[in-house]
C-alpha cells in the first residue's frame, strides 16, 4: 500500500489486488510508483493480450514504465513510455504477436483531481461521494458500433481497437477526474466486465479501505462466473 501527500492537505492511499481466475497465467498487473526527485505519483493497471507468460511480461512492462514517466512529467506521457518499452523488449516483433497490452494510468494534477490517459479497454471510475461516474471510453469493436448506433454483438466488447503497440497521439484516451475528496478505480475488463454497474457502484461507495475494496471488486466478480484475470486498483483522495 502507498501512502503519500500530493501536496498537502491532499493525501492519496492506494490499494490493489489481482487474481488470475480461470486461466492459465495472470497476464493482468498493476504499479503505484513515487518520483524519489519530484514526489509525483501515479497509478496503472494493464491488461496483457493473451494467456501466456509473455502477456503477463508485456502487462507488468506496459504498467510499470508509464507509472514511472506519468510520476515524473504527467499521465500524457505514459502510454508513449509504456509502447517504447514493450518494442525495447521486442523490438522484432513488428505485428504485436508475442508481447502486447491494453492499460489505463492516472496521475494527479497541479491544483487537483487526476488526470487519466489509456490505450484499449481498461477503465478508470471516479466516485465523489453520490456518484460513479466512469472517465474512459473502451476501445472496442463493440463501442465503435455502438458510437454508430448499431447494436454490437457480445464477442464484439472484446476486440480492442486500440492497445499500447497500436497506439499512437491521436488514438491515446485522455480524460480528467474532478477535484476533491473520492476515490478514484482503475479495473481491468476481468472486473467490470462481470458486474452490474450497481453492483460495482456499491461496492466503491463502501466504507472498506482502498486495499479491501479492490479485494471486493476483484472477489465479487470471480464469483459472478468471471473466468478471466481480474484485477482492481483503488486510490482514496482524502
Amino acid at each position: 500500500m502507498l501512502v503519500e501527500q500530493v501536496p498537502r492537505p491532499v493525501r492519496l492511499t492506494s490499494g490493489t489486488c489481482s487474481e488470475r481466475g480461470r486461466r492459465g497465467h495472470n497476464a493482468d498487473a498493476s504499479a503505484a510508483y513515487r518520483d524519489p526527485a519530484s514526489g509525483g505519483l501515479a497509478f496503472a493497471v494493464a491488461d496483457g493480450i493473451g494467456d501466456s507468460e509473455g502477456a503477463g511480461r508485456a502487462a507488468r512492462l506496459a504498467a510499470e514504465a508509464p507509472a514511472r514517466e506519468a510520476a515524473r512529467l504527467g499521465a500524457g506521457r505514459a502510454v508513449a513510455a509504456a509502447r517504447a518499452a514493450l518494442e525495447a523488449w521486442l523490438p522484432d516483433d513488428e505485428h504485436h504477436l508475442a508481447g502486447d497490452a491494453v492499460l489505463v494510468t492516472a496521475a494527479p494534477r497541479l491544483g487537483g483531481g487526476f488526470t487519466v490517459a489509456w490505450a484499449g479497454d481498461a477503465r478508470a471510475y471516479f466516485w465523489d461521494g453520490t456518484a460513479l461516474t466512469r472517465l474512459t471510453t473502451d476501445q472496442t469493436v463493440a463501442e465503435y458500433f455502438r458510437s454508430r448506433g448499431q447494436a454490437p454483438t457480445p464477442r464484439m466488447e472484446h476486440v480492442v481497437t486500440n492497445s499500447v503497440r497500436m497506439s499512437k497521439p491521436a488514438s491515446i484516451g485522455l480524460a480528467h477526474a474532478p477535484r476533491g475528496a473520492g476515490r478514484l478505480v482503475l479495473t481491468t475488463d476481468g472486473v467490470h466486465g462481470r458486474l452490474t454497474p450497481e453492483g460495482f457502484r456499491l461496492i466503491v461507495a463502501g466504507a472498506g479501505d482502498p486495499g479491501t475494496t479492490s479485494a471486493l471488486l476483484v472477489a465479487t466478480a470471480l464469483r459472478a462466473g468471471g473466468t478471466d484475470n481480474a484485477t482492481a486498483l483503488v486510490v482514496d483522495v482524502a
